[in-house]
């Protein structure tokens, strides 16, 4: 899977079920759990299903099946026998596997919302993967959303009802990760930030292929 249909899937969840993301926020005990779930389960109704996607895989196992039927090492051995799992990884059994660690904030405990977001980096950046990997938060403060963009090197994907959806892909190979390149392709005009200046229109560039099959084309901008 490439990261423009991850961005694809992701955003028309966050449309699905983003008005409820602040006041889960507000609730004790937090709610990534529940977003962790309501996103997978949304993944599995899709009318297109990804192949191989799991849920709080052990990577390990996801290397043991590619050593054993393509000869790829795709994780370290490191990560394997730390037994660490990604939040959700999508593996049709080649080098586009697609890890992904997903953090949400919690008003409860929102001061441990910016340091999870570095362990999540921290955590797919030593895993040793030779395919993608991205880390998704999201969060509804503002200054939240400035440290990530600003200290952190996160990009906006998604932003209403006072909710924020940030992601960080590492680059892969030459392929474009850039958000802006994605939004302008699939919005006609691209929503008012949450610091209350617009964003630019949109100026395509390149013909953003379907949701679900082929890989976009466009310039070649890795990761920021």
């Amino acid at each position: 899977m490439n990261y423009y249909t991850f961005y694809d899937i992701v955003t028309k969840w966050c449309d699905a079920r983003g008005k409820d993301f602040t006041s889960l926020a507000e609730l004790r005990g937090g709610w990534e759990p529940w977003a962790q779930t309501d996103l997978s389960l949304y993944i599995k109704n899709m009318e297109f299903q990804p192949r191989g996607f799991l849920r709080e895989a052990v990577s390990g196992n996801v290397t043991a099946s590619l050593l054993q039927n393509n000869n790829k090492t795709m994780l370290s051995p490191g990560f394997a026998k730390l037994g660490q799992k990604a939040d959700m990884i999508f593996d049709n059994g080649t080098l586009e596997i697609l890890l992904v660690e997903l953090k949400c904030e919690s008003l409860e405990n929102r001061q441990n919302f910016s340091p999870g977001l570095s362990r999540d980096v921290e955590k797919l950046k030593g895993c040793g993967v030779l395919g993608r990997r991205i880390a998704v938060g999201i969060c509804i403060s503002p200054e939240y959303v400035e440290k990530a963009i600003k200290e952190k090197g996160f990009e906006i994907l998604w932003q209403k009802w006072g909710a924020t959806c940030l992601v960080y892909p590492f680059p892969y190979r030459n392929e474009s990760t850039s958000v802006d390149g994605f939004l302008q392709n699939t919005l006609p005009t691209l929503p008012m930030n949450i610091f209350g200046t617009p964003n630019p229109l949109p100026t395509p560039t390149f013909q953003y292929a379907t949701s679900m099959f082929g890989s976009p084309q466009g310039p070649s901008n890795l990761f920021k």
